[in-house]
């Protein structure tokens, strides 16, 4: 395997309208820019959701995470 692999890890924090972190929310999100795909999670109790890319050979770049939907308790 030469050259380097590179990734990108999103940090996604869910707050509700008091700015409290939301647990248990479903987020779904895409990633485009250096590599495309969707993705999707839940949050923990802290709010927060993570995602990684996957690993691009000789990376140049940027790496792009858009947050499509999120879901609590039925609700979008």
């Amino acid at each position: 395997m030469n050259g380097w692999y590179t990734f990108a890890t999103a940090e996604v924090t869910i707050v509700d309208a008091g700015n409290l972190p939301v647990s248990n929310a479903s987020v779904l999100g895409y990633w485009n820019g250096l590599t495309d795909g969707t993705a999707s999670g839940e949050t923990t109790a802290g709010g927060l959701a993570i995602f990684d890319s996957d690993p691009v050979k000789n990376a140049v770049g940027t790496f792009t995470f858009t947050v499509d939907t999120v879901e609590v308790n039925g609700t979008t």
